[in-house]
């Protein structure tokens, strides 16, 4: 069970934390409640991912966010080898609430948001890519639904089509990219170099 949190940059005004695998964002034993009292979350990664998160202590990054000017980075293992950059956008929302999947449609419905993901391949072994994600959108399992609408699930990702061999996935907020220049990133995942290369 984890107990601490690891705060990877800090402000008066906002911070980052480190978020590791395998923890809720909110709720009971998560992560807002690691926070405490030092800030509010602006943002939530799935029970899998790690990385970057974002809270602020007043007020000032949610308006950034709906504007769309924070660059958001995520590494994850694929289903397959993808040999070309592709980018993917529609609109993605839920056909009812509380839905634990995310639908994709091509042209604007209610409680639809628009996304668009920028999907480039770095390495590639035996039937698996490692890929970089970017987006300024963010929206709940844009990252998941983009890879598998590229015909590229993550491995292990059994809910948009991927194969049950690597479970949790690895999915990683590797960096936020602000409009000033800041850039704030995430400590490399030790296990990234184990689960690319090992065999089947």
């Amino acid at each position: 069970m984890i107990t601490s949190i690891e705060i990877i940059y800090e402000s008066e005004s906002f911070g980052a934390l480190n978020k590791p695998p395998l923890i809720h964002s909110t709720g009971k034993n998560s992560i807002e409640e690691l926070l405490g009292n030092r800030g509010a979350l602006v943002q939530r990664l799935d029970y899998e991912t790690s990385g970057v998160m974002l809270f602020e202590k007043t007020p000032c990054l949610k308006e950034l966010i709906k504007e769309k000017k924070i660059e958001k980075s995520y590494l994850c293992i694929l289903s397959g080898v993808l040999k070309m950059e592709t980018i993917i956008s529609g609109y993605l929302g839920s056909r009812y609430r509380g839905s634990k999947k995310v639908t994709y449609s091509k042209t604007k419905k209610p409680r639809f948001s628009f996304f668009e993901t920028k999907i480039t391949p770095l390495k590639t072994c035996d039937n698996k890519t490692l890929v970089r994600a970017t987006t300024t959108t963010g929206l709940r399992h844009q990252v998941r639904v983009s890879c598998s609408k590229a015909g590229f699930p993550l491995l292990g990702d059994k809910l948009y089509g991927g194969s049950s061999e690597l479970y949790p996935f690895f999915l990683h907020a590797e960096s936020v990219l602000f409009p000033d220049g800041l850039k704030i990133t995430a400590p490399d995942r030790t296990d990234l170099d184990s689960l690319l290369y090992s065999k089947p």
